[in-house]
């Protein structure tokens, strides 16, 4: 993390742990819990205040803060982009890259604490969550993705890198490709461990289901004596930047046309000797009518254009099926 945190006066963090319907209220009530949050370039935000265990139908409203709209990316940028990047794959100078864009959809913030519920249900191993202050702006989320979790007897963290559409008949059946992205991933979360860690196991590579996708994943145990150290060591990783990491971060500075901001950033707490923290996936930001989704995907040389774009196009479901519920529930408009 950061030495020197940004200290907000003025926020809400609502959250659900994995696999847990219980909610979670921090705010700026006097206490001295810390919900860290972390963006994409570094900036590490640190929310003081107190937290408490409620039921999301007994808040009334939250108040939201919104910064400005976003622009939705064509398919012809992202296309300008994937062919930039396949060059520096081709030439050697990366092994896989993070490309990522933004989908804009119409949204109803009045519906925001319903949506939140439907977004839980449809993603129960998931950490979910809204985010809402001045300076970030107003988050919501159910991100897969544990990049550290448990006590000093023992952690967990996850290489999770490949993906497919869930297909409740079939079971996925990896590509060659897929398979390498993904090892790219843990192999590195492995070297970090010989570095940072110790006692450490490194479990089978397994499929995860994740709302409407499914992903490779390997779990890691192990122990340290700094948990802030080991996640400075091993964020940003592959599976959000890419290999080398330098090389990645700088293509993607350089050819996104939009700003990542909490996006493959990281967000959660350490409280009374628990660690709680996750990369921020399968999110979007929320404006005053319309949320901006942030979709990404790993790309190597042997990634094809399409498909590359079709899988952004499945992980939005994550976020789009729920409020796709909602509103058939509703039987009116969103």
């Amino acid at each position: 993390m950061n030495d020197e945190p940004i200290i907000l006066d003025e926020f809400a963090v609502i959250y659900s742990l994995p696999n847990s319907y219980d909610f979670h209220l921090h705010n700026t009530k006097v206490g001295e819990d810390v919900f860290h949050i972390t963006d994409f370039i570094g900036n590490n935000f640190s929310l003081i205040g107190k937290t408490e265990k409620i039921e999301l139908e007994e808040i009334g409203s939250v108040e939201l803060h919104f910064k400005e709209d976003l622009t939705e990316t064509t398919f012809e940028q992202y296309s300008d982009t994937f062919i930039a990047a396949l060059g520096k794959l081709s030439s050697g100078e990366l092994e896989k890259v993070i490309l990522s864009r933004i989908k804009k959809i119409p949204f109803n913030t009045k519906e925001i604490l319903n949506y939140l519920f439907y977004l839980k249900a449809s993603n129960i191993n998931a950490f979910t969550y809204l985010v809402t202050s001045p300076q970030t702006g107003t988050w919501v989320g159910a991100t897969p993705e544990k990049l550290i979790q448990g006590t000093a007897k023992g952690f967990q963290t996850m290489a999770l890198a490949g993906t497919q559409p869930h297909n409740r008949l079939n079971p996925p059946v990896w590509s060659d490709k897929e398979i390498h992205e993904h090892e790219i991933v843990a192999n590195e979360i492995e070297d970090v461990m010989k570095k940072k860690a110790f006692d450490f196991s490194r479990g089978e590579r397994q499929n995860h289901k994740s709302g409407s996708v499914v992903h490779l994943k390997t779990e890691f145990t192990f122990a340290t004596p700094n948990v802030n150290d080991f996640i400075s060591a091993l964020h940003p990783s592959s599976a959000i930047a890419g290999k080398p990491k330098d090389a990645a971060l700088s293509c993607i500075k350089g050819s996104e046309t939009h700003k990542r901001e909490l996006y493959t950033g990281y967000l959660g707490f350490n409280r009374e000797g628990e660690s709680h923290y996750f990369v921020n996936l399968r999110c979007m930001q929320v404006h005053k009518d319309t949320a901006s989704l942030y979709l990404g995907g790993g790309i190597t040389k042997e990634s094809i254009l399409e498909e590359e774009w079709a899988e952004t196009e499945d992980k939005a479901k994550s976020l789009l099926s729920p409020l796709e519920k909602m509103q058939n529930f509703a039987g009116n408009d969103f």
